[in-house]
């Protein structure tokens, strides 16, 4: 039967309704049952919807159907509505929701942004929740869940799937520190969307996958560490969070579209090799951000994904000159692209930038030199003596060595050197001292 929309002015509709509604409700007739489709969105205190209109049962409230009804502070949902729509209460002025245990489906999106919602109980009957029903609530401080459900629990007031694999939802208003269960793989879509008071996180390795949008506008959280078991990084999963550094591990071989987009205090990147791929706008308006080291893994980036980082001034690669998209660097004035000597697909620009080489130091497990500083004080007849031993990686690429004040710095050749700082050494400088010398050990 074709929906018919109808506005119900009926007096004895109205006088079923509280009197804190001065608001007609909206609703569409389908195969002999009423779904709620909207009210006034001026309308205010508290709203009855009936179990029954005009004798048919009232089975659904509709998608977006009191969205933004910022007046509205509670809902009595009757037990014969089965689903709640997408979006239908998103941006609300809610309270409090009472869910009856008739429900088995709440659509994305349904609670998004009810910022005067604190607790959410889920009743044994709900099957389904779509992503970000609960995201952006910035005062709900609890989710729990009816122990009988057989879809879904809760713990420590966090909405998970019934085993725990999964954590679907945190509740924003929730602040401070929190540990990830080790029982958690996966961290879904919007998981902890606009949590602006988590401050720290531990991420456990068990977890393989962080969901699109999973900390978006995380703003005071600041340091995260990424365990080798996560292999997929979801969109926008780390936009607008307070994130300061991060390590991407090689075990994540994509960094999705806008991973980590808009996050203003982030300085630093650095990116483990086994990561394939950049995506598009993945850093852009990373204000803050200095440096980033991408490796030889590393074989395409995409458009604009590191648009706009204006404090951006050293981009390392370990590689080949990867392919790249359109205006990766735009807006990004000041970057030079440190390229490692004998790589190839290098010119004098990058993505329109200049480029420069670099020599990539290794880990302190490959093979080092060892240089013994010694000190004298007459350069006529000098008396060398030790005064520091250092470490220095070797790559296979250096010759040369010099000292400069108390930075060690190396070069290929010396025909046309390139001076790379390598060490900084910690001398308690002696007046007698006039010469200093690196000798090999």
């Amino acid at each position: 039967m074709k929906a018919i929309v109808v506005m119900v002015l009926a007096l004895v509709l109205l006088l079923s309704l509280p009197a804190t509604l001065q608001a007609a409700l909206l609703y569409s007739t389908n195969a002999n049952t009423i779904t709620i489709t909207g009210s006034n969105p001026k309308a205010t205190g508290t709203l009855v919807i009936p179990s029954a209109i005009n004798g048919l049962p009232v089975t659904s409230i509709g998608e977006w159907a009191f969205d933004a009804c910022r007046g509205l502070t509670n809902v009595t949902i009757p037990s014969s509505v089965t689903s709640i729509g997408e979006w239908a209460f998103s941006d609300s002025g809610l309270t409090t929701i009472m869910i009856p245990n008739s429900v088995t489906s709440i659509g994305e999106g349904t609670f998004y942004g009810c910022t005067g919602l604190t607790r959410v109980t889920i009743p044994s009957s709900v099957l389904f929740i779509g992503e970000s029903a609960l995201a952006d609530c910035s005062r709900l401080v609890s989710v729990t869940v009816d122990v009988a459900n057989p879809a879904y629990s809760s713990s420590d007031n966090v909405l998970f799937n019934r085993k725990q694999t999964s954590l679907v939802a945190f509740p924003a208003g929730k602040t401070g520190v929190y540990t990830i269960p080790s029982s958690v793989t996966s961290i879904g879509n919007s998981a902890f969307f606009g949590c602006g008071g988590l401050t720290s996180i531990t991420i456990p390795s068990s977890v393989i996958s962080i969901g699109d949008s999973a900390f978006e506008y995380c703003n005071a959280l600041q340091t995260l560490t990424l365990p080798s078991s996560v292999t997929s990084i979801g969109y926008y999963a780390f936009s607008d969070s307070g994130l300061t550094s991060i390590t991407i591990p090689g075990s994540v071989t994509s960094i999705a579209d806008g991973a980590f987009y808009g996050s203003d205090f982030l300085t630093n990147v650095t990116i483990l090799n086994g990561v394939t791929s950049i995506g598009e706008s993945a850093f852009e308006f990373c204000k803050a951000l200095e440096s980033v080291t991408i490796p030889s893994s590393v074989t395409s980036i995409a458009d604009y994904a590191f648009y706009s980082c204006g404090a951006l001034t050293r981009v390392y690669f370990t590689g080949d000159a990867p392919t790249i998209g359109s205006d990766v660097f735009g807006e990004s004035d000041n970057v030079t692209a440190y390229y490692a000597q004998g790589k190839v697909g290098w010119s004098e620009s990058f993505a329109d930038r200049p480029t420069a080489t670099w020599i990539p130091v290794v880990p302190p497990s490959e093979p080092t030199n060892t240089l013994l500083v010694q000190a004298a004080s007459d350069s006529l007849n000098p008396i060398w003596t030790p005064v520091a031993t250092i470490k220095i990686p070797d790559n296979g690429l250096q010759r040369f060595y010099q000292m400069r004040a108390s930075v060690v710095e190396v070069a290929v050749d010396l025909k046309n050197p390139i001076w790379v700082p390598v060490a900084t050494l910690n001398l308690t400088i002696n007046p007698l001292h006039q010469l200093y010398r690196l000798v090999p050990q």
